[in-house]
């Protein structure tokens, strides 16, 4: 009877990345789908939270999958060379990040329309927004450009991949390695 559990236990953890994965996209395509819709154009924050939807999607590739591929198959993409490494290592950051600041801008952006003394109208407020979103993106990804520069390398006896850095320590979306 345990080991029924334990089986039961198992299955559930194995298929539910792969389960929050389908379910995720079918309704963050959902939300791009609709605030896609010309209702929602001559807003600026929609802009941002179109952005965030997609980058969701991608976040949900990156880390799901991976877990669902290690549970089902005992393998990790990041384990297998050292340029998935590499890869794998530097877009979840970028990601993660980048749906972060994204979101940080967006709550910044709210804030100051709403608490704005008189309402200015600014022509150029949806390229403003662009523009920001833009930089957020391009100034992220060069800021991790050191990470497939100098992380993810070959363990000595040339068996295992590691994800760490042999230079500084390395903490990658929230886990410290080392």
């Amino acid at each position: 009877m345990i080991i029924h559990r334990l089986s039961l236990l198992t299955q559930i953890f194995t298929y539910y990345p792969l389960s929050l994965t389908c379910i995720s996209t079918i309704l963050n395509s959902l939300t791009l789908i609709i605030f896609c819709q010309k209702r929602f154009r001559q807003r600026p924050t929609i802009h941002y939270i179109r952005v965030i939807a997609f980058i969701d999607i991608l976040i949900l590739y990156g880390w799901n999958l991976d877990n669902f591929f290690r549970l089902k198959f005992g393998f990790e993409l990041e384990r297998l060379t050292v340029l998935t490494c590499k890869l794998s290592t530097y877009f979840n950051n970028v990601i993660h990040q980048s749906s972060a600041w994204l979101r940080v801008l967006m709550c910044t952006d709210r804030f100051y329309t709403l608490n704005q003394i008189q309402q200015r109208q600014t022509i150029n407020r949806h390229r403003y927004v662009f523009f920001l979103i833009i930089f957020t993106l391009i100034f992220i990804a060069l800021i991790n450009l050191h990470l497939p520069i100098f992380t993810c390398y070959i363990h000595p006896n040339g068996t295992e991949v590691f994800i760490d850095s042999l230079y500084y320590q390395v903490i990658l979306c929230g886990i410290m390695l080392i």
